[in-house]
């Protein structure tokens, strides 16, 4: 379960495909936090995300890479089975 929280425009998606279509049409060029769950003991984990005006979604921080969606759902799927 993922929860884009964007100043009272919060949204829940139940699997990492809702989150980036959520994320790339909803959120187009804003900044907000995606929180879930990770490993290995099912503690919340929060990414800031800017979804840009083309519907790419990089980290807000950092390098600012492009959200690698395979590895976010596989350590909040490895989150959700260690609760």
């Amino acid at each position: 379960m993922y929860r884009i929280r964007a100043f009272g425009d919060d949204r829940t998606c139940s699997s990492i495909t809702e989150l980036q279509e959520a994320l790339a049409t909803h959120y187009r060029a804003r900044s907000v936090s995606v929180m879930y769950h990770a490993a290995p003991y099912g503690l919340r984990r929060c990414l800031f995300v800017d979804v840009l005006p083309d519907g790419s979604i990089r980290e807000s921080y950092g390098e600012q890479r492009l959200v690698d969606f395979q590895e976010l759902e596989a350590e909040a799927v490895a989150g959700a089975s260690s609760r």
